[in-house]
């Protein structure tokens, strides 16, 4: 075998193993920016990553411990409290991964609703005291989801993980590819 062949066979198992592989990422929302209408934050480019208030008259804050939501209804505290929502959008489908709590007591629980292009929509309620924290997606592909509080209770999204889904049309390029070195070289054998 020459160094050209081992030199392609090597491109080629290299590209066959990161195929279809994607590497997890997370996300930490801490920071000191305090109330704004919307937050973003890289996921896998720049501004990727949408947040903002499920509901009117309310404005996203930001601490060091992670996301709340400062509105009208919750007394102050700046956290996720009754009637309160965060809804986070991102600009392509993600893998979602798992989602850290921060600032919980042992009685909070939430809502989360996932909408999932062509599934529809996925409603679960969790209870934080009973270590629903941190809460698994499963693998779930979805380019938003909405958490929600449900009853007097208040607390904090600190971190997101993700991975990035691989694009389809990747295995039919590879492929191809695969194909065409392949009529290469018998071309060049044949020569």
């Amino acid at each position: 075998m020459n160094m050209k062949t081992t030199l392609a066979a090597a491109a080629i198992a290299g590209m066959t193993i990161g195929a279809g592989t994607a590497s997890a990422t997370v996300i930490d929302f801490g920071g000191a920016g305090g109330d704004a209408s919307s937050y973003q934050f890289d996921a896998y480019g720049t501004d990727d990553l949408t947040v903002t208030p499920g509901v009117n008259f309310s404005a996203v804050n930001q601490a060091t411990d992670g996301l709340g939501v400062d509105s009208l209804w919750d007394g102050g505290n700046d956290e996720l409290s009754y009637l309160e929502a965060l809804r986070f959008t991102f600009d392509q489908e993600v893998r979602l991964g798992r989602l850290y709590f921060t600032n919980f007591d042992p009685t909070d629980d939430y809502e989360i609703r996932i909408i999932v292009p062509g599934m529809g929509i996925f409603n679960d309620i969790y209870d934080l005291g009973n270590t629903e924290n941190p809460y698994v997606f499963g693998g779930l592909v979805a380019d938003n989801f909405t958490i929600a509080v449900i009853g007097n209770d208040s607390f904090r999204v600190g971190s997101l993980q993700i991975a990035a889904v691989p694009v389809p049309a990747a295995g039919f390029l590879l492929v191809g590819a695969l194909g065409g070195l392949a009529a290469l070289r018998r071309k060049r054998k044949a020569a």
